[in-house]
Order: structure tokens, then C-alpha cells, then sequence
């Protein structure tokens, strides 16, 4: 198998898991029969009943999974994608979809921080146990578990320029899940699940990049993020110029350097007579010389822009106050001779 293909068919896996994650895992959730708190009650001191991800209520769910994301065969052709397509308009099954995340709302109650989440991490992490389990045919195991590290590298990707080199994979050979609300999946002890195959050994044998120690580029990783998320790619740059004819700042210029663009700092013009209303044009300040940068529209998604637009009708003299920031800016960086010209006129 080619690995650009076997890196694509990973991608594409990913994205089913990630976008389906609630729906394929929110079913096992359960909440401790009143035998089981009391027992829990006596040897831990707890006060209601405990909620688990108990996988293991359906048999084969570890296995289907674990044939999704290891297996070479297509991904309309698995056990899990056909499990899932055909429960998408089950009522039966949405019942129990709404009900699994009621209980994983009540496991969270009073917790901050360290929310339990049913996401594509939990996903990872059960076929990780589940693997792990594995007692015979161990150089199948370790392939496996490696390509599963690379599932595990893509997710915890966070478009902020900074590299991870964690591994699922090390964590999990180092420590033993604890207070986990995932109840860890059960294996026979025979039972070798998918076998060594080309999607495997493809991804497995391809040579690690050295920027993160594995296969797949920061910038492969940051695609398949911002094809989920409505993000701008944290190394998106601009330059400073002068791209219109709007006013700007008296003393204010391009100086040309280029500067990345944050929707935190981007903002919107409201019209003169309509200030609940804005121009279609969207600034940044430069964070080199205070000029406001007229940013192209077509770089910014329309979920982003209506962030945007949100942020500055919440506070309408934003784009007054970013004017004075640009003009304070350009007068407190002019040079000495000038600012003389300025206190004599």
C-alpha cells in the first residue's frame, strides 16, 4: 500500500470517529445498579451512584472498533461504519444515545475541571486498552499499538504552533488507568483480533519525521484539525500594506512586515448612521507599527466571521478604540525632530 494512500485512509477514519464519537459511544453508558453503590458506598465513602463507559455491554463494540481503525478494508465495508449507518435513524438507538449523555452529564456534576468526555480521545484510549490486552502474537500487538500512536498524535494536535511528541502509547505501557469513569474493555486471552496487514505495516514502517516522531507533518495535522474546527491556521500571515482607499490614522504607514493573524485582534467598521450595522471588511491592528490592515474576506470562514461580527456589535466603539491605538501607536514612535515640529506648531 502506498503511504500517501495509507495516511489518507487513517485521515478519513479519524474524521468518521471524531465527528460520530457521541453517537458510537454515548449507548454504554451506564450508571451502577443499586447492589453495586452500596458496595462501592461501603469500600469507597461515595454518595450517589457512579456512571461508567462500559463497552463491554455489547460484546463485539472493542472488536468493531478495533477493526475501523487497524484494518485495510474499506471503511464502508467494516462492522462498526454498518453498525452505525444502520442505527443512525433507529429511534430505539437515539433513545439510548440521549440517555448515555443525560448520565454523562450527571458524571460530571461538580467537577471544573477534567470533564469526562465521550470524544474521540475516549475512543483512542479504549482501543488502546483494548489492544493492550492482547496476550498472544505480541510483535502484532506492538504494531498495532504504534499505529494506534499515530491516531492519538493527529488528535492531540492544537493549532498553536507548538510541537507534541506525547504518546498514547508510552502512557498507557507506563501506567495503569485509574478513577477512570471507562470501565477497562475485556479480551480473551487468544484472541488476536486484526491481523498484521498492509494499512499496518505501511504506516508502522514509514520513516518518523523528525519535527514530532511520527508520520504524519505539522502541517498534514493542522489540515485535518481545521477540516473540524472553525479556526484560522495559527501561521496565517499577512502583509502590512496599504490595500485601500480608507482614511487611516494621521502619522500612520505600512511598514510592510509581515504579521499573523489572530481572530481575537481582528475587528469591524460599523456604518456611520447604522452602528448596528458593519461594513463587509474586516482589520487588524499590525503589531509592528499600529497601522490598520484591511484583511481579505476570503480568509475567513463564515462561522469566524460571525464571531467577529458578535465581538464587535458587544462593544461599539471598538473601532474607535482601535483608531486611537493606531494613531497613539505611529505619534509615539515618529521620531525626535518631528515630535519638535509637532510642539512648535
Amino acid at each position: 500500500m502506498d503511504l500517501e494512500y495509507a495516511k489518507e485512509n487513517l485521515i478519513e477514519r479519524y474524521k468518521y470517529l471524531y465527528i460520530n464519537a457521541e453517537f458510537i459511544l454515548a449507548p454504554f453508558m451506564y450508571m451502577q445498579s443499586e447492589k453495586e453503590f452500596e458496595k462501592s458506598k461501603k469500600e469507597y465513602n461515595i454518595s450517589k451512584p457512579l456512571c461508567f463507559l462500559y463497552l463491554n455491554q455489547l460484546h463485539s463494540i472493542n472488536s468493531y472498533l478495533e477493526e475501523f481503525m487497524l484494518s485495510d478494508i474499506s471503511i464502508e465495508d467494516t462492522k462498526l461504519y454498518k453498525f452505525i449507518e444502520e442505527n443512525r435513524n433507529n429511534h430505539e438507538y437515539n433513545e439510548k444515545v440521549k440517555y448515555g449523555l443525560l448520565l454523562l452529564e450527571k458524571s460530571n456534576e461538580n467537577l471544573t475541571v477534567f470533564l469526562n468526555k465521550l470524544d474521540i480521545f475516549k475512543i483512542i484510549e479504549t482501543v488502546i486498552y483494548y489492544v493492550s490486552e492482547q496476550s498472544s502474537d505480541l510483535d502484532n500487538k506492538d504494531r498495532k499499538l504504534k499505529l494506534l500512536d499515530e491516531y492519538y498524535k493527529i488528535a492531540t494536535y492544537k493549532n498553536n504552533g507548538k510541537i507534541d511528541r506525547s504518546s498514547k502509547y508510552d502512557y498507557i505501557k507506563e501506567k495503569k488507568q485509574e478513577n477512570s469513569y471507562l470501565k477497562r474493555p475485556l479480551r480473551e486471552k487468544k484472541d488476536i483480533g486484526v491481523e498484521d496487514n498492509y494499512f499496518i505495516e505501511t504506516i508502522t514502517n514509514a520513516p518518523h519525521l523528525k519535527e514530532n516522531d511520527g508520520v504524519f507533518s505539522e502541517k498534514e495535522k493542522q489540515e485535518v484539525y481545521l477540516s473540524l474546527h472553525d479556526e484560522l491556521p495559527w501561521d496565517l500571515e499577512v502583509e502590512c500594506s496599504r490595500n485601500n482607499n480608507d482614511v487611516r490614522p494621521n502619522f500612520s504607514c505600512p511598514c510592510h512586515q509581515k504579521f499573523y493573524i489572530k481572530e481575537n485582534e481582528i475587528f469591524m467598521k460599523p456604518r456611520e448612521f447604522n452602528p448596528i450595522e458593519f461594513y463587509d471588511k474586516y482589520y487588524q491592528v499590525c503589531p509592528h507599527c499600529g497601522y490598520i490592515v484591511e484583511l481579505s474576506k476570503e480568509i475567513i470562514a463564515p462561522e469566524i466571521r460571525k464571531r467577529i461580527e458578535k465581538r464587535s456589535l458587544n462593544d461599539m466603539y471598538l473601532y474607535r478604540k482601535m483608531w486611537l491605538y493606531s494613531e497613539l501607536f505611529a505619534l509615539e514612535n515618529i521620531g525626535p525632530q518631528h515630535q519638535k515640529k509637532l510642539i512648535l506648531k
